[in-house]
């Protein structure tokens, strides 16, 4: 069927439509899986390739005995993204937080599958070929889904001025009480909150214990420079998220090794006036592509949480040199 035969007045059956949606949304599922479980890998055939490929997919199979507008395999491309993002929920594989992440990368390269699989089903025998292309090409997909190397170390630096002298501000950095609950939006939507931090020693050897609501960062001490520095590595380190989900575990691997910190510091800046600038850096590796999407959420957390854990130690600084003052 050509182009000229395409009907402008019909729409598809709904069994049709749900098809074709079903069938998209295998095509991603299965992707999906052996991207992620199987190459253990979040690369580019997750996030970029899988909705291309839903998108071709949902196109090819709406008009596969006839003709429709491409509205219609718009239609079946989202439902099957809805079907896929609810099977992943139910199985656990993922949670409703990096689902709603996901999102604004797989609706574009849906429309974008949807395009191209109407092209091809333009053409006579178009939509036979397209499968084979399919075929063809979910090698090329699968290998897009291989891990990401290698990981460069993105810093994030933050900073805060306290009203207090570097050597107040030091003893509040080494370790702090117990940060007040939040009800900041960053961890509502389900990032780990800080709780409390304690160091095991003194000096570079120590460990410094970073408590988070998912668990504890353990930080051995790299650089020791009481008012002025103190850097650590990160040799272990909780789940950076609490997923939405109707169960209590979701087994997503980026949960455990999707984010991995590896080094961070605090540096004290003694300004003239007498108060500190506090600054606040951490060295991660970004295990997701495309990096340059993930990023912006990634950064946007850990600098809310540096805001977080620098502002309770402005707050105990503060307060503890009003009262030597006092």
């Amino acid at each position: 069927m050509t182009s000229v035969d395409r009907p402008h007045g019909n729409w598809p059956l709904l069994s049709e439509l749900l098809i074709a949606a079903v069938l998209a949304a295998a095509t991603g599922g299965t992707i999906f899986v052996i991207g992620v479980f199987v190459l253990e890998s979040y690369g580019w055939g997750v996030f970029v390739a899988i909705p291309v490929a839903m998108g071709f997919v949902a196109a090819l199979a709406i008009n596969w005995r006839r003709r429709y507008r491409i509205l219609a395999s718009l239609t079946a491309m989202l439902a099957g993204i809805v079907i896929a993002g609810v099977s992943l929920l139910a199985f656990a594989l993922e949670g409703a937080i990096c689902l709603l992440m996901a999102l604004p990368l797989a609706v574009p390269g849906g429309f974008l599958g949807v395009w191209l699989g109407d092209m091809v089903a333009d053409r006579r025998r178009g939509i036979r070929n397209g499968m084979t292309i399919g075929v063809l090409i979910l090698p090329v997909i699968l290998g897009a889904s291989g891990p990401l190397t290698p990981y460069p170390l993105r810093p994030v630096v933050t900073s805060v001025t306290i009203d207090a002298p570097v050597d107040v501000v030091w003893n509040n950095v080494i370790g702090f009480s117990d940060l007040p609950q939040s009800d900041d939006a960053l961890y509502r939507f389900g990032v780990a909150q800080p709780v409390r931090a304690h160091l095991d020693g003194e000096g570079v050897g120590a460990i410094r214990y970073c408590e988070f609501s998912t668990g504890p960062f353990v930080e051995p001490i790299t650089h020791w420079e009481p008012g002025v520095k103190l850097a650590f590595d990160v040799t272990e380190q909780p789940e950076p998220m609490h997923e939405w989900s109707p169960y209590e575990r979701v087994h997503a691997p980026h949960l455990t090794d999707g984010w991995i910190s590896r080094n961070g510091e605090f540096l004290l800046i003694p300004l003239p006036d007498g108060r500190t600038r506090l600054q606040g850096t951490t060295w991660y590796e970004m295990h997701m592509a495309p990096q340059f999407y993930w990023g912006l959420w990634s950064d946007n957390f850990i600098h809310g949480i540096h805001r977080t854990v620098l502002d309770h130690v402005r707050l105990l600084s503060e307060q503890e040199f009003r009262g030597e003052s006092d």
